[in-house]
């Protein structure tokens, strides 16, 4: 290998978590809206990964968030993989994404009091759901081994339908994210509290799905930042970090929490979620991914090379621009450290 490219490092071929990847730039979930009534695969769905795709440059490719329960559903044409019926589809997805050359992992999810779906919403609390006007109610333990157990299957689904690994959705204010925040889990039993308790429920799936994949690459999406002083701090996501890695999580994918992915205090900034990811990174032994904000090859490349993270998400980029992965290894190829 060349000297020139042993710098590049942002392109060089590696594994996480035992996946083969051809580089450490990634796609992170974005969802695409192009499921069924059913939550079934659409040639939309196709076309829309065949576009995210298409440069052929990219290590993994997070699929979606898919719902592992229907009344957990974000989105009428949201994807699923809460039922066999599913798998015919999720595996022309994973098949889809290999042909791209790129690793694929299912992002599972359930969206709590946020759900957009015909029935009872849940959530950390009794609360209503004011753009809905629906009540929400507050899980009780038994709903929470129920849903621990649809992570679980869904998870078994990936594994099935051929995908290199499957990722827990616990960001972007969903429903493990509810349990997570502060700002929305005022319980005071075991799932409430102290960042321990609040972190039980997103650790008990970790668990549920560790026991049903067995070897299987498990990631969790980890909502770190909440725009706010009273949100999840920097301490709380060190600690969490921690419980996922010891709960059996194989990599841990840094993202924005309660209010979603984007914040107008951090827009100036390179990378949104870098203090976090670091805390995180400094209490773990295990590949720290992060995405948020990145447009930039140079920052992306600095992110690998010099602070250390397993992979690099790029998203609106990649959205606006399929072939930014191509420029970006090309103008890298010509830059010298």
């Amino acid at each position: 290998m060349s000297s020139q490219n042993s710098q590049n490092k942002l392109f060089m071929a590696g594994t996480i978590a035992g996946i083969t990847i051809q580089n450490r730039l990634f796609a992170p979930p974005m969802a695409s809206r192009s499921a069924t009534e059913h939550g079934l695969l659409t040639q939309k769905t196709l076309n829309y990964y065949d576009l995210l795709t298409q440069s052929h440059e990219l290590g993994m490719v997070i699929a979606e968030h898919h719902f592992i329960d229907p009344l957990g559903r974000a989105d009428p044409h949201q994807l699923s993989a809460a039922c066999n019926d599913a798998l015919e589809g999720l595996a022309k997805l994973a098949q889809h994404i290999h042909q791209r050359g790129a690793a694929a992992v299912l992002q599972i999810n359930h969206a709590g009091r946020v759900a957009d779906c015909e029935g009872a919403l849940v959530g950390p609390i009794n609360q209503l759901n004011e753009r809905y006007h629906k009540q929400v109610h507050a899980l009780t333990p038994e709903g929470i081994a129920k849903l621990c157990a649809a992570f679980a299957h869904a998870a078994q689904r990936a594994k099935t339908a051929g995908f290199d690994g499957v990722e827990i959705h616990a960001a972007h204010g969903y429903l493990l994210s509810q349990f997570i925040s502060p700002l929305s889990n005022t319980r005071t039993d075991a799932y409430g509290g102290n960042i321990y308790n609040r972190g039980r429920f997103a650790v008990e799936v970790i668990q549920a799905v560790r026991a049903a994949v067995q070897d299987f690459p498990v990631f969790i999406r980890f909502g770190t930042y909440d725009g706010v002083s009273e949100g999840t701090s920097i301490a709380d996501c060190a600690i969490l970090g921690r419980m996922f890695q010891d709960a059996g999580v194989d990599a841990i994918d840094i993202s924005g929490g309660l209010y979603g992915y984007a914040f107008d205090d951090r827009k100036q900034l390179d990378a949104y979620f870098v203090p976090e990811a670091q805390a995180v990174k400094a209490h773990t032994t295990i590949p720290v991914m992060l995405a948020g904000g990145i447009t930039k090859p140079e920052v992306a490349q600095r992110l690998v090379k010099q602070q250390g993270f397993a992979l690099i998400g790029v998203a609106r980029q990649l959205l606006r621009n399929p072939l930014w992965p191509l420029q970006a290894k090309e103008l890298l190829s010509k830059t010298k450290e």
